[in-house]
């Protein structure tokens, strides 16, 4: 077999040479999809702030939860209907029509359209990425496999963070937040070929013969729930999370509260979020590869995992000492850039 191109392979020692193929596949989309949701994060938010106004915060992170909640849903009642390729062009190309859609309603000032964008940004990051990434990734490499490769194409999308970063702050500073649409549904457009091409190559690679693991369908959720019910550690770990995500939206409010009284205009908070999210990416990938390895072997993952608790009563605390625009961005930090480097792979 001609050895699969387009990657460093010596850079990445744990990827068997039979694995290469399929190996960068998964890489090069999960890259495509940050650098789509990277430029989306950007657009939508700093349209937002600069048109709506973080008074509204409050009510929009109600609003996008619940509907990514419903979303969520939705998602688990038909995945396992399909192939896990079809649905995944499907749902990209789907996504990709919808915010289309919303940046011609916005050029057209039909109301509510900006706040769709908010919500749809929160849509795609779970749908897209948090679920069926990794439900279809699980069809073509086992339990071993993707517990050793997983972590590399997080890598990737770290990469793809970086890479939308950059683009988001080109596109804005040239032309307008609204321009960044057009970046993001492309990007989602680009990941649906990139399936669709593959599809002859998906099938000859799936590994879990004529069924498809999905975790996140209905039946695996109410699974998951009835673990809770009989483990009082899952259910400790739940309640845990519960808490720092409340923690994690209340800084949320108040770092974008910042930003907006920081930025007179969507393309100038658009190109500096694209600049903060392209290096805070950078940074995760060296995070996750030097210092996450190290807190663990150092600490072990029970007392690891109070680090971000930590630092996030920290935050709060510089947040109520000196709220200025330095500490909104650690504070985004603490909320982004450690969570994703740190607590995720712990």
């Amino acid at each position: 077999m001609a050895e699969a191109s387009g990657l460093p392979w010596r850079l990445l020692p744990s990827v068997r040479r039979h694995e290469r193929e399929r190996f960068r596949l998964f890489f090069f989309l999960a890259l495509l999809l940050s650098l789509a949701q990277t430029v989306g994060i950007a657009a939508s938010e700093a349209l937002f702030l600069t048109r709506v106004g973080p008074g509204a915060l409050p009510v929009i992170f109600v609003a996008a939860s619940a509907i990514t909640v419903i979303g969520c849903i939705g998602y688990a009642q038909i995945v396992g209907r399909l192939r896990n390729d079809l649905l995944y062009v499907l749902l990209l190309g789907g996504f990709g029509a919808l915010i289309l859609g919303i940046g011609i309603l916005i050029r057209l000032d039909a109301p509510g359209m900006i706040q769709a964008l908010f919500c749809s940004a929160y849509l795609t990051q779970a749908v897209l990425i948090n679920l069926h990434f990794y439900t279809f990734a699980s069809d073509f490499f086992d339990t071993l496999e993707s517990k050793r490769l997983f972590p590399f194409l997080a890598m990737g999308a770290s990469i793809g963070g970086v890479l939308g970063g950059v683009s988001a702050a080109l596109v804005s500073r040239e032309g307008s937040a609204e321009a960044l649409l057009v970046v993001w549904a492309a990007a989602l457009f680009g990941s649906a070929a990139m399936v669709g091409v593959h599809q002859r190559s998906l099938l000859r690679w799936r590994v879990v013969g004529g069924s498809e693991r999905d975790e996140s369908s209905v039946a695996g959720i109410g699974g998951a729930l009835r673990y809770l019910t009989r483990s009082s550690l899952a259910l400790w770990l739940a309640v845990s999370v519960a808490g720092m995500i409340l923690s994690l939206f209340l800084i949320q409010f108040l770092y974008m509260r910042i930003f907006s009284q920081s930025f007179d205009s969507a393309a100038s908070l658009a190109a500096f979020l694209g600049i903060y999210l392209a290096l805070s990416n950078g940074i995760e990938i060296v995070l996750g590869t030097t210092f996450t390895p190290w807190l663990l072997r150092r600490f072990g993952i029970a007392r690891a995992n109070l680090l971000h608790p930590i630092t996030t009563i920290l935050t709060f605390a510089a947040l109520a000492i000196d709220p200025r625009l330095y500490i909104a961005v650690l504070a985004r930090a603490n909320r982004e850039l450690l969570e994703n480097s740190v607590v995720a792979p712990l």
